[in-house]
């Protein structure tokens, strides 16, 4: 039976995928590593700046903003293929993880009017950014201060609404309707349709639309719709982090789009991203996917908390616990397992039974949890932690009657309320948290 114990220990472990990472070592100043997609393989946002003439030389308003999800801080080249003699770039260093704006700088002079589609790189991916040049002689105008006011509360991760608007003057020279528009950038962009009686002032109130990608200070053109591609001016909008959310303050937060990264003690970092849901065994479960420091999937597991009790709980499939058919499992087997629980008390327990049979012998597959300390203090990165929940894990496995026998290391996890899981101890070695985003 000990062979299916470090089986089963494998499936039970709640973030096993530590154990899998490549040993490499992080130097300072390596690489850093991450993608231009998301986790579901969409190319992430990416903003046009500047107006491209035929026959002019780019100038510093010429580039394009891309997304990067980040896994692993350090040094960074990404840039484009060359198009009709111009291209784009940027160098730098990613100092932390997740979602970050690049910026690529042109170079070159655009030879021909039309759409240029480039292929921008980065790591192991690529996205596509198609970009117009106009022809030989055309203006793209000045942009100045459209003296706006900004009203609302713009927070990365929150779609704007009626309270976000921009309220701007502009002085028509003939009456008419007119679509009064942004550009998009960071996510958001503004729109108004004017209808102008007779020429003069008017005050315009642009409404929000989208949501912001990241925080920074966002700049946005505006053209009037007059016809005249010189009519425009220019705002800024400042988008901020978003405050802790009730759901995101827990031992375990599911909220979406909170990551985590963590040192795979082999000397890389391994990224886990809450993103999505899914209904297993007619419960809702949160996702959350695990990609190591080159974006390479490495696991997806599932969880969630029942609103009645404050337990968490994990989906386990039965199929993936049965040994390749060594163990068939009893009727109403649960298909989940309770790992953490939002109230805890020093020295309390709780088990996780799984009945079956393997080779026609009677067994009962337990993980049993305890809370050895609910007030700990732990240190990871130079930040502490108070009030952490240190919780051990267990299989033991009961024979044909024989009494529950441990099976395999102990394994030790540590919670720190509004974050999660801040390390993980397999009974080798430590897996603590690097950096984290919980929304």
């Amino acid at each position: 039976m000990k062979r299916l114990s470090q089986y089963l220990l494998g499936i039970f472990l709640l973030f096993g995928f530590f154990a899998c990472q490549k040993e490499i070592s992080r130097e300072s100043g390596a690489p850093g590593a991450g993608s231009l997609q998301d986790l579901l393989g969409d190319c992430l946002p990416k903003v046009i700046g500047g107006t491209y003439v035929a026959g002019s030389n780019v100038v510093d308003s010429n580039y394009i903003d891309v997304g990067v999800h980040v896994t692993k801080k350090g040094s960074y080249t990404i840039a484009s293929d060359v198009q009709n003699g111009y291209s784009f770039r940027g160098t730098g260093a990613f100092a932390d993880t997740g979602l970050v704006m690049v910026r690529l700088k042109a170079s070159g002079k655009p030879v021909a009017a039309g759409t240029n589609d480039f292929t921008i790189t980065y790591d192991s991916s690529f996205c596509s950014v198609a970009v117009t040049v106009l022809p030989a002689g055309s203006t793209g105008g000045a942009s100045g201060s459209c003296g706006a006011t900004v009203s609302g509360t713009y927070t990365r991760g929150i779609a704007l609404n009626s309270t976000n608007t921009v309220s701007i003057q502009h002085t028509y020279a003939a009456a008419g309707t007119f679509t009064v528009a942004t550009d998009t950038v960071n996510g958001i962009s503004f729109k108004k349709v004017v209808t102008v009686s007779a020429p003069g002032a008017q005050t315009i109130v642009m409404s929000g639309l989208g949501t912001p990608i990241a925080a920074q200070g966002t700049h946005l053109k505006v053209k009037f719709g007059t016809g005249n591609a010189a009519d425009t001016c220019s705002f800024d909008v400042t988008v901020v982090v978003p405050a802790p959310s009730t759901a995101a303050n827990s031992y375990f937060p599911l909220t979406q789009g909170s990551w985590w990264t963590y040192d795979d003690a082999a000397g890389d970092s391994t990224i886990v991203t809450v993103n999505g849901t899914a209904t297993l065994s007619t419960k809702l479960y949160t996702r959350f996917i695990t990609t190591d420091d080159s974006g390479t999937g490495l696991d997806t597991s599932y969880y969630r908390k029942d609103a009645a009790t404050n337990n968490f709980y994990q989906y386990v499939d039965l199929n993936d616990l049965s040994g390749g058919g060594q163990i068939t499992f009893a009727a109403g087997t649960p298909s989940e397992m309770l790992f953490l629980k939002e109230t805890l008390t020093t020295g309390a327990t709780w088990n996780n039974d799984y009945t079956g049979t393997a080779s026609g012998i009677p067994l009962v597959i337990r993980i049993k949890f305890t809370c050895v300390n609910a007030a700990a203090t732990a240190t990871y990165g130079g930040v502490t932690f108070n009030n952490v929940y240190k919780v051990t894990a267990m299989v033991q496995i009961n024979a044909a009657g024989t009494g529950f026998q441990d099976q395999g290391d102990q394994l030790t996890f540590y919670y720190a309320k509004g974050v999660g899981l801040i390390n993980f101890n397999d009974g080798i070695d430590d897996y603590p948290i690097l950096h984290w985003l919980v929304l």
